[in-house]
């Protein structure tokens, strides 16, 4: 039997690679000349920054740097001071077959590191850490919605999805030259340097994304070496980027992702000849996802009123992309020293351990982990470091909606306030940003295909215009109908019925 079919296209997104490798990392190396010796080490940290990712055939190709920083005090001054080792990484995932027009997510974290020093001025690190990849790519479906056969009785359901209609990503680069504020002193030695960004608002025009967002970056640094005098400071950098994105359409939904990837920094006189500028080189990528959304018509269930007919069934893992939520969460904690008493804190800053996201009942539960690094000064006014990990937790409300979520969570630090309670114990209020994309997962079975073989003709009771059934409260007229191979509308027609479902026992009658 020849037929047509109505089909509706629904683009989706398809994760099609996920992976983690690690990364060790084996240093041996002695201190800069123009680095004092080595007294105590305070702290040392591994940064793995990623720099380039790209796709061949069917390989992911990472590459980075991974940067040592080595926070120590000077043997001779007993001031704090700093040493970074940089070495490049390349990594390579094998993705088992080819991939064509992707966007590559990837995250670092530091698995282990021991640090010692072998002389004052030679150190001995081994750590590892492991890099994680995701690989998306943008899927168009068909999906039946009708079939154009005056003899099939088609059952139909409507779904509310989100249509995916545009997949980008870009790399670039922001410069900038910034100047301490007038009332710092200039800057001597750098000590350690962080930038976190943040998305403030997007808008969608015919194949473009323009998304505006902040950079803030925080410097540490040395204004007098003699003295070993540190100082703190904090800059805001308005970040504006246009995205090439094909597709995408005015006042669609974006779930947007931008990442730091490296940042360098260069120091610069001022007119008077001193260190009072810095310039500036980030390296970032954002990523997009735009939707809109759709409801669409899927075949539920079919047969023929004259042939036997048999259905193909797929299994369809769809979604709606709901919000990119961003919440202020503030948390206050107190930490302890076990060591020294503390005189006065130099600096404090937070390391993001984890963070992750639960639907508890009607609430999104977030909760996470940050590792609280405090720098300060003991009461035999020496420099001193301790860590600590904290814990966090935000309840968002999430009444009357789809319990089958999907919850994709980050978590920056904003900023931190402390003051010294009484010996060991500091008093820290952090003000933490949240944010998340969440969709519903939905996963339905819909009809692919319909095989209608003509030669095996129904075989039907012919004898008699009507049949009498006897139908229990709760039966669907659909499974009725289609026991007798008749249409669910003449059924609901001849009984004057308005509801798919018989509401009361009762007799009906079945127009053969």
């Amino acid at each position: 039997m020849e037929y047509s079919v109505n089909k509706d296209k629904l683009g989706v997104c398809k994760a099609v690679f996920k992976g983690c490798l690690e990364q060790s990392v084996d240093l041996d190396f002695n201190l800069p000349d123009y680095c004092p010796d080595i007294q105590k080490i305070l702290k040392c940290q591994i940064y793995p920054r990623v720099i380039s990712r790209n796709v061949v055939g069917d390989r992911l190709n990472v590459e980075g740097v991974t940067v040592v920083s080595l926070l120590y005090l000077d043997a001779e001054k007993l001031s704090i001071r700093c040493c970074e080792h940089t070495s490049p990484f390349s990594n390579t995932f094998n993705l088992k077959k080819e991939c064509e027009g992707v966007i590559i997510f990837t995250k670092t974290k530091v698995e282990y590191i021991n640090c010692r020093a072998v002389t004052q001025r030679r150190v001995d690190i081994h750590g590892a850490f492991s890099i994680c990849a995701t690989l998306k790519s943008k899927e168009d479906n068909e999906l039946i919605c009708e079939i154009n056969e005056d003899s099939m009785e088609q059952q139909k359901k409507q779904i509310s999805v989100s249509n995916l209609i545009s997949i980008a990503q870009q790399q670039f680069s922001i410069n900038e030259t910034i100047e301490l504020p007038s009332d710092l002193p200039p800057i001597e030695a750098i000590i350690k340097s962080d930038i976190q960004t943040f998305l403030k608002e997007y808008r969608s025009i015919t194949n473009k994304l323009i998304v505006n967002a902040e950079a803030k970056f925080n410097l540490l640094y040395i204004s007098n070496i003699e003295t070993g005098e540190v100082k703190t400071a904090q800059f805001n950098i308005p970040i504006s980027h246009i995205v090439d994105a094909e597709g995408i359409e005015d006042n669609c939904d974006c779930d947007i992702n931008i990442e730091v990837l490296n940042h360098d920094m260069q120091q610069k006189l001022d007119g008077n000849g001193e260190n009072t500028l810095l310039g500036l080189d980030i390296k970032m990528a954002v990523s997009v996802l735009a939707y809109e959304p759709k409801n669409i018509e899927l075949l539920n269930d079919v047969y023929s009123t004259k042939f036997e007919t048999e259905k193909v069934l797929n299994t369809l893992n769809l979604s709606k992309f709901y919000e990119n939520i961003q919440i202020i969460h503030n948390e206050k904690c107190t930490i302890e020293s076990n060591s020294d008493n503390i005189l006065e804190i130099i600096d404090i800053w937070g390391e993001m351990v984890s963070v992750e996201a639960k639907l508890i009942d009607n609430e999104i539960k977030f909760f996470g982990k940050i590792n609280m690094c405090v720098l300060a000064i003991n009461e035999d006014h020496k420099p001193m470091y301790f860590e600590r990990l904290v814990d966090f937790e935000n309840n968002y409300d999430w009444n009357d909606k789809p319990g089958n979520i999907e919850i994709n969570p980050t978590a920056l630090i904003v900023s931190l306030d402390s003051r010294v309670l009484s010996g060991k114990n500091i008093d820290i209020l952090s003000e933490i940003k949240i944010a998340a994309s969440i969709y519903s997962n939905i996963k339905v079975e819909a009809i692919s295909d319909v095989i209608i073989d003509e030669e095996k003709v129904l075989e039907k009771d012919t004898t008699a215009a009507l049949t009498i059934y006897y139908a229990n409260k709760g039966e669907n007229i659909w499974d009725i109908a289609r026991k007798y191979c008749t249409s669910v509308e003449s059924i609901k027609a001849e009984n004057d019925l308005e509801l798919d479902e018989i509401k009361e026992h009762c007799m009906i009658l079945i127009p053969m």
